[in-house]
């Protein structure tokens, strides 16, 4: 569920950057055009690789990620990996937090790694990237959290926003309340908690189609790229846009996203993720794939409040 972002992260689509990283046994070069694209590709000898690129526009806000993978055969050692950039226009670089400086370290082996242009202090463009080397498998515990939606229908929900908003509460909505209690129990009458063995390279929601494989988990939007709902078998789902789908008019209308904050969030090793789950590639060093129930655009989850 990452629609609904604050204007100010919009990134500027209008820039144009090259890079060119280079480690001990391999080199890269990318090249960002004014349409948005960034091909990468891997070098190693006389061999290239070329990397998955992917730009994606969610709720005006426009995420970029690169994945970059060496073959089985490959020496690279992800935890050193010296990079190399070139930048068109008067824009600064800097790497996981630490300014740019020609042929510096960078560590791959954790995950994602943030390539952040500046102007100033104005961010302008934001990539997220990652490496891995194919063929590695890796288990990763799927499970679905449920703590929100049962601690909403008991009244104890809260969520650590310092907005002011405050979720619709399960005794003032009974259509809503109604939708959830039997939505969970119907998720609750099977297992939540499901291992998947995972290929680097492979998405968090590849994992997650692996996951709910075989199993009566009945999952709306799986296949298009953002999960809407999640149920089990013929039971009712618990939904996004909860309070509009149940409700209604006039305490929720359709165009004013801003009173139903609802919906399901993917975290990956207990961390809201800020790219959609088609976008993030499972990495050596991911355990777990947990989708959450929020009701305050995921801070109720541990996400950034936007």
């Amino acid at each position: 569920m990452f629609k609904k972002f604050n204007n100010k992260k919009i990134f500027s689509l209008l820039l144009a950057l090259v890079l060119v990283l280079g480690m001990s046994v391999s080199s890269f070069a990318a090249t960002l055009t004014d349409d948005g694209i960034l091909v990468v590709k891997a070098i190693e000898g006389s061999n290239e690789y070329t990397a998955e690129m992917k730009f994606v526009d969610v709720g005006g806000v426009t995420r970029y990620t690169g994945y970059i993978e060496f073959p089985n055969s490959s020496s690279v050692d992800l935890s050193d990996v010296e990079i190399v950039a070139t930048i068109a226009g008067s824009y600064t670089l800097e790497v996981d937090g630490t300014p740019y400086t020609p042929n510096m370290s960078v560590d791959f082996s954790e995950g994602y790694v943030d390539f952040v242009l500046k102007s100033g202090s104005t961010v302008y463009r934001t990539y997220q990237m990652n490496a891995n080397i194919q063929g590695t498998s890796v288990l990763i515990f799927v499970t679905i959290d449920l703590e929100n939606a049962n601690d909403w229908l008991d009244g104890t929900y809260t969520s650590p926003n310092t907005g002011g908003y405050v979720a619709p509460t399960a005794a003032a909505y009974p259509a809503a309340a109604a939708r959830v209690q039997n939505a969970v129990t119907g998720l609750e009458s099977g297992s939540l908690f499901i291992p998947v063995t995972a290929e680097v390279g492979e998405s968090a929601m590849d994992v997650f189609q692996k996951a709910v494989d075989g199993t009566n988990l009945n999952v709306i939007g799986i296949n298009s790229g953002y999960v809407s709902e999640i149920g089990r078998g013929a039971d009712p789902t618990l939904p996004d846009l909860l309070f509009q789908k149940t409700e209604g008019e006039p305490d929720f209308p359709s165009w004013d996203w801003e009173k139903d904050r609802t919906g399901w969030i993917y975290l990956i090793n207990g961390e809201v993720a800020n790219i959609g789950a088609s976008q993030y590639i499972i990495t050596a060093s991911d355990s777990t794939l947990t989708w959450g129930y929020t009701f305050d655009w995921g801070i109720d989850l541990g996400g950034p409040e936007w």
